[in-house]
Parts: C-alpha cells; sequence; structure tokens
C-alpha cells in the first residue's frame, strides 16, 4: 500500500466498509468464482437425481461457501429450478431442528403454486416423524406421566389414521415424481451453515438428510467445513468413522477451489486503502511497510473472511489512535491482535524486552527470584513467551517477523552473542519518539493503553510549535498556553524534532525561548550553578543558528536578535554561545573583533545598571561572573557593589541541590545547598564576602518583603545562617 494511494479528502464521512456478508451476485464476484459456480450449478443439474442426491460443499470457515452456493442459485434459478434454502443454525437444539426442518420447507415449498401439494405432503409426513420422535424420547427417558400420556395419545392416533409414516413418505415420493413429469426439473435443498452447529445438531441434521436423501429428484446441497462435521460425526466408542459415515450420506463432494493469492492479497490492499480513506493516520514509512506487509499481515490472511475482519479491525484502531503511532507498526500489530490473540495477550508483558528501557531493571527487581539474578535472562524469558504462544508453525514465523522488523533492540536480545553486549540501551531513542515508532516504550504502551503518555504529550506539543516557529506571536502565544512546569520538556523535544528546523525558525524562536528562560521552572543538573533549563536553551539556540549560513548571516541574525532579548543572562547566552564539535573551547560564531565588540556593549550595559535593578536579574551569578572575568576588555576593574539587595540575590543564584538515598531503597530525599566557594570566589575574598553578609543581616528584616517574594522567610533565614556558619570556618 503506497501512501500516496490512500484518499484523503476534507469530507467528514468515511467509505462503507464491506461487511462480512456473503455476496449475492457475479457483480461482487472479487474471487473470480462465478464461472466455476455456474459449471457446479450445470454439473448438479446433470445428476442422476431419480432417487434424490446429496451434494457437498466443503471448504473452512471463512473460504466463502455462502457467497459461491448463492452464485449457483443464480444459475438454478435461471433455469427454472426451484431452490429452497435452510439454515438450520438459525434453531437452537436437537428437537426444534426436526420440527423446523419439514416446516421450513413445508412452508417454503407452499409459496410456490407448482409446489403446493408437495409441500403438503412434507408437512404431514414431518409433523409424524416429529410425533414419533417425541414419543421416543419420553419412553426411553420416563418423563413424568402426564407428558408421556400426551405424547403416546398423539403418536397412537397419527397411527391409527389411515395415512401411516409409510402411506405419507408415498405421497411425498409421488408428488415429487409428479413434479418432475411436469417440470423436467429437480427441487435443490440447500443447507448452509451446518458447522456451525454443536455436535448433537450436526449429527442430527445428517439424520434428517439420511432420512429425507432417497426422495426422488429432491437435491440436496450441503456447505461445510469437512474436517468439523467428521469430528462430529465420529464414534469412537462404537468403532464409527465420521468420514466414512459422510461418504455415505454426500455422494457428489466438491471442494471449493482456494482462493488466488493474488487476488486475495489485492482485495486486503483495497480494503486497507478503504478503510482508512479520509483518516487522519499520521506518519507512514512505505519502506518498512513493504516489509511488514509481506511478513507479518499477509501470511495471517487465509480468506475473505479474514480481509473483511482485519479491514473494520484497522479503522477503529487507526481512528482512535489519531495519528500518534506509526501506520505500519499499526497494520502490523493489528494484524496480530486479530489473527494471533495469543502472542497479543503477552506484548503488555514483555514491553520491556521488546523496547529495552530503563524501567526494564526495576521490573526486573520486582519479579526477582533468588534462582535468577540474570537481568538478561529475565528479558529474554518474556520475549520467549512471546514466541512459543502459538503452536502453529505460521504464526510462530510472524511473531519472529514481529520482533524483528518492529522492536530492533529487542530482537538483538535475542541474538547468541547479546549476554555478552554492554548494558541495555536503545540508541535510536529519540528517533523512535520522533517517528512515532513502537520500538520506543511510550508509544508502544499508547498503542496497547490507549493512554497518552507525558512524554508523547511534549512531544505533541513541539511539533505544535515547530509549525508555528515562522511567527513569533504565534510561537509565543502558543507556549504560554502551556503549563510552565512542561516548557523545558516541551523545548527539549524540540531538539529531537532539530533536523526539521531551518533558517526561517532562527529569529523567531530564538528570541522567543531566551525570553522564555526567566520564567521557566529550572531543572537541576546537579552541582554548581548550571541547570538542564539552561543546558537545553543554550543547545536550542545553538541549533538554530546553525541552521544560517557561517559567518555575516550569524553575525547579522545575532545583533537583530539582542535588542529583542529581554533578560541579560539570556544575551550572556548568546554571544557566549560555542559551535559545537569544533575541537576549540574558545571558538565563537563570530570573527575575534565581533567578538569582542559585542562583549564591550554587554559589559557597558552591566557598569550603568544599578545594583537594585541587577538583583532582579535571572540567573545571576553567571552573569557576573562574566562582568568580572572579561572587565579588562574596557579596562578598568570590576567590584560586586556593595547591596543588600544584590548579596542576598547572589545567595539565591548559588543555590545546588542534592539527592540522597539509602542503599537498596528507591525512596530519594532531595535537599538544597549552597555553593558559597562561588561567591568567595566573586567577592575576591571570604573578608569582602563577609562585609557584604554583615551588611545584609543589618537591613534583613527591612527587605522581609522584597525576600518573601523569592523564597520564605524562614528558608533565607536558614541560608543565611549556612553563610554565617562557611564564613566562621578556617
Amino acid at each position: 500500500m503506497d501512501k500516496e494511494s490512500v484518499p484523503t479528502t476534507e469530507d467528514s464521512g468515511l467509505k462503507p466498509l464491506a461487511g462480512d456478508n456473503p455476496i449475492k451476485d457475479k457483480e461482487h464476484d472479487a474471487l473470480e468464482r462465478a464461472e466455476v459456480a455456474e459449471n457446479f450449478a450445470q454439473q448438479v443439474l446433470e445428476l442422476d437425481a431419480t432417487e434424490g442426491a446429496t451434494v457437498g460443499i466443503f471448504g473452512q470457515w471463512g473460504s466463502g461457501k455462502t457467497s459461491f452456493v448463492n452464485l449457483a442459485c443464480n444459475e438454478f434459478r435461471d433455469f427454472g429450478v426451484p431452490v429452497l434454502k435452510f439454515n438450520p443454525w438459525l434453531f437452537g437444539g436437537a428437537e426444534e431442528l426436526v420440527r423446523r426442518f419439514f416446516g421450513e420447507l413445508s412452508s417454503r415449498m407452499g409459496m410456490k403454486d407448482e409446489l403446493k401439494g408437495i409441500g403438503d405432503a412434507f408437512g404431514k409426513y414431518g409433523s409424524a416423524l416429529n410425533n414419533l420422535a417425541t414419543a421416543a424420547a419420553a419412553i426411553l427417558g420416563f418423563p413424568q406421566i402426564s407428558p408421556l400420556m400426551e405424547a403416546l395419545t398423539k403418536v397412537s392416533t397419527d397411527l391409527l389414521q389411515p395415512e401411516s409414516i409409510g402411506s405419507l413418505q408415498n405421497k411425498v415420493e409421488d408428488s415429487l415424481r409428479q413434479y418432475f413429469n411436469q417440470n423436467d426439473k429437480p427441487i435443490i435443498v440447500v443447507l448452509d451453515d451446518v458447522d456451525r452447529l454443536s455436535t448433537p445438531e450436526i449429527r442430527e441434521v445428517f439424520k434428517l438428510v439420511r432420512l429425507t436423501a432417497n426422495f426422488p429428484y429432491l437435491i440436496y446441497i450441503v456447505c461445510c467445513d469437512r474436517l468439523r462435521i467428521e469430528k462430529a460425526l465420529d464414534e469412537d466408542d462404537r468403532g464409527l468413522s465420521g468420514s466414512d459415515y459422510l461418504e455415505k450420506i454426500v455422494q457428489f463432494p466438491f471442494n471449493l477451489p482456494e482462493v488466488p493469492r493474488h487476488l486475495l492479497l489485492n482485495e486486503l490492499n483495497s480494503a486497507i486503502e478503504i478503510s482508512l480513506s479520509e483518516i487522519d493516520y499520521g506518519k507512514f514509512h512505505q519502506d518498512d511497510w513493504r516489509d511488514i506487509s509481506e511478513e507479518i499481515v499477509r501470511p495471517l490472511i487465509r480468506n475473505m473472511r479474514d480481509v473483511r475482519r482485519y479491514a473494520m479491525t484497522i479503522r477503529e484502531t487507526v481512528r482512535g489512535l489519531k495519528g500518534q503511532v506509526a501506520l505500519e507498526d499499526v497494520l502490523a500489530l493489528e494484524s496480530v491482535r486479530v489473527f494471533c490473540p495469543n502472542v497479543f495477550r503477552q506484548l503488555p508483558g514483555a514491553v520491556e524486552s521488546l523496547t529495552v528501557t530503563s524501567r526494564a531493571t526495576d521490573r526486573f527487581r520486582d519479579s526477582l527470584s533468588p534462582l535468577d539474578s540474570s537481568l538478561h535472562r529475565w528479558l529474554k524469558t518474556k520475549l520467549d513467551n512471546l514466541k512459543t504462544a502459538e503452536a502453529d508453525p505460521v504464526k510462530k514465523e510472524v511473531t519472529n517477523a514481529l520482533i524483528g522488523r518492529l522492536f530492533p533492540v529487542g530482537f538483538q536480545l535475542l541474538q547468541p552473542d547479546s549476554e555478552n553486549s554492554s548494558g541495555y540501551v536503545n540508541d535510536n531513542k529519540g528517533e523512535h519518539l520522533r517517528e512515532r515508532r513502537v520500538a520506543h516504550e511510550n508509544i508502544l504502551r499508547l498503542y496497547l493503553e490507549r493512554v497518552v503518555s507525558p512524554d508523547l504529550m511534549d512531544l505533541h506539543d513541539a511539533e505544535q510549535a515547530l509549525g508555528l516557529m515562522t511567527d513569533r506571536d504565534e510561537l509565543d502565544r502558543f507556549i504560554q498556553t502551556l503549563e510552565k512546569s512542561r516548557w523545558h520538556t516541551v523545548l527539549r523535544n524540540l531538539i529531537t524534532l532539530s533536523d526539521q528546523l531551518n533558517s526561517d525558525h532562527a529569529w523567531p524562536g530564538i528570541v522567543t525561548f531566551l525570553n522564555l528562560w526567566p520564567d521557566m521552572p529550572e531543572e537541576p543538573a546537579g552541582s554548581g550553578t548550571s541547570t538542564y533549563t539552561r543546558i537545553t536553551i543554550r543547545q536550542l539556540t545553538r541549533l538554530l543558528l546553525e541552521t544560517l549560513e557561517p559567518g555575516s548571516d550569524v553575525e547579522m541574525m545575532v545583533r537583530r536578535i539582542l535588542p529583542e532579548v529581554n533578560s541579560p543572562s539570556s544575551r550572556l547566552l548568546l554571544i557566549t554561545l560555542t559551535p559545537e564539535n569544533t575541537g576549540d573551547p574558545a571558538a565563537t560564531f563570530f570573527p575575534d573583533e565581533v567578538d569582542q565588540e559585542m562583549k564591550k556593549e554587554f559589559l557597558k550595559q552591566i557598569n550603568s545598571t544599578s545594583p537594585e535593578e541587577i538583583a532582579e536579574w535571572h540567573d545571576l551569578y553567571p552573569v557576573l561572573e562574566f562582568a568580572k572575568k572579561h572587565s579588562n576588555l574596557l579596562n578598568q576593574s570590576f567590584e560586586i557593589p556593595d547591596s543588600p539587595k544584590l548579596t542576598f540575590a547572589l545567595i539565591l543564584s548559588v543555590r545546588v541541590r542534592h539527592a540522597s538515598g539509602v542503599l537498596g531503597r528507591r525512596a530519594v530525599k532531595e535537599s538544597v545547598g549552597l555553593d558559597l566557594n562561588r561567591l568567595v570566589d566573586l567577592y575576591g575574598c571570604k573578608r569582602s564576602l563577609y562585609r557584604n553578609i554583615c551588611n545584609l543581616k543589618r537591613d534583613f528584616e527591612e527587605l522581609r518583603s522584597w525576600i518573601e517574594n523569592k523564597i520564605s522567610f524562614h528558608e533565607a533565614n536558614e541560608f543565611l545562617n549556612n553563610v554565617d556558619s562557611f564564613l566562621s570556618e578556617e
């Protein structure tokens, strides 16, 4: 199936899917059986039916027996041959089958003037047989006396009538001969869906056929799965073979021809296209689909019923997933869900093994047996359970192909040397997530659970942001609609989409992201003042600049961006950004003279700003560290102003988070500390820092309302005490 061949329109309506219903005419004969059915009908009419005949149409479930017999019946009718259909599956219970069989035939014959006499004779004959069978069952079963007496009275009355069962049978035969002499045509009785009955009901139907099969010019056509019928007719305790019994009843067996494979596959492709038309199915990888289709989907499709079941199933699943899982993976997994249910039931328990994620380690510990300490063995066991879930050889091959084509990391785990590999890492995890492949744990869980994980929500929002990145206002407006707690992960997902960035995204993207940074919750990255948030903003800015031609284009873009950036920390990040993988840690995006000029301009802005304003700056420590380190560019030294507000702001800017835990426990305790050695470096010595801390303590109460806009006053006091303790150390 080519993506281009799947129709996509603006219409909201979906094309109707063909249900699992048999065809009724050759205009809908996709399997090209009309000619075979016509030949079959002609052969049936050429049979010697002077003492009746029974024809069997044999084929597996779903092979199209009913469609075939419908085509044949059209041919019978064209020759003027009456066709009576009886579906025993509609009537439950062996006793009801006896009664309804003759009742239905009598009723259907009665609707045709030329068959009315035969119908009356059939009705009386069937009624007499039914009463006799009821009485016999009552006698053999010793029921309550009242029903027994009623049955005996009824049958004795019938037997005492001038017309006995034998005479009624003769009347039926005479009526049939008379009809044939007048019309030169037999009567066709079609028994369909016999193989759907229970074993006692199957036996009862064939007893009825055997009982009436020698009526002249009455031809039975029985449609069924031969193996199912033979099994039902077996009587092992009496040494009777169902196969032999069936051969005595069915004189003319006809095996339904196999469906040509190319026609079945054409119908499969057509059904998929119709099923998915006008549905947004998201990503589709044509090259991968060719292998998946050939190795996973097609081997499981045996007949038209399979095609229709599959088409109806994929429509609802694909529509429900709303394009969030790659189509070729959905089509593969849906075929397994429908035709290999035992394998599908094992999938949820094998997610970690198929995708090899970090969660596998925790699951392994939870499931650990004292006799099994190998994570590799634990992971591999889940895959072995998957591979042995189905006994059928074809389904086994499909399961192997499923793992190999959809889950490359899981497939690698099954290789003989996999236990010696270093670690369990999905190297293409980011690509799998971006391409919506089920090789990523979250995508597979989305398919299995239909619940969108936070990671997928972030990726979805990142894709929306990417679509808006040529319009700064629209991009900013969209991100502002998201919760701030999600900003960082959405931007990180934009990095995974970096291959889709281009030069049109540079100015709107960089300005927007640098201006977002001061309002973003910081994600700590360990000790020091650097954070994952800062790292993400830096990496995303670099990627956007790298979409431009090196040299003057980058310089012009940065000069255009700087006036639009509100935060000094963001401007500092931009002008100190270095290209990736240059091998030179001092390399910049600009020539030396431009680099020096930009840094001088930035230093002048710092020097011209009051200490109280500087105290409000975001990510303050790196800004003042830069000012002190590069003050020689202005041929003057830089001293930290003696301002209580600025001193406290610097204390907050050197906060670090620490995580600790107990061996063998998953609980993690987080604490916040201060990297005060950085402050000493910034102030030049402990004495200078001590002097500024004393001034802060003097004005601490007066600054209370200002401090409480940043952190709690209690926490602020703790920080101040920590500084005191640090300064009192020798």
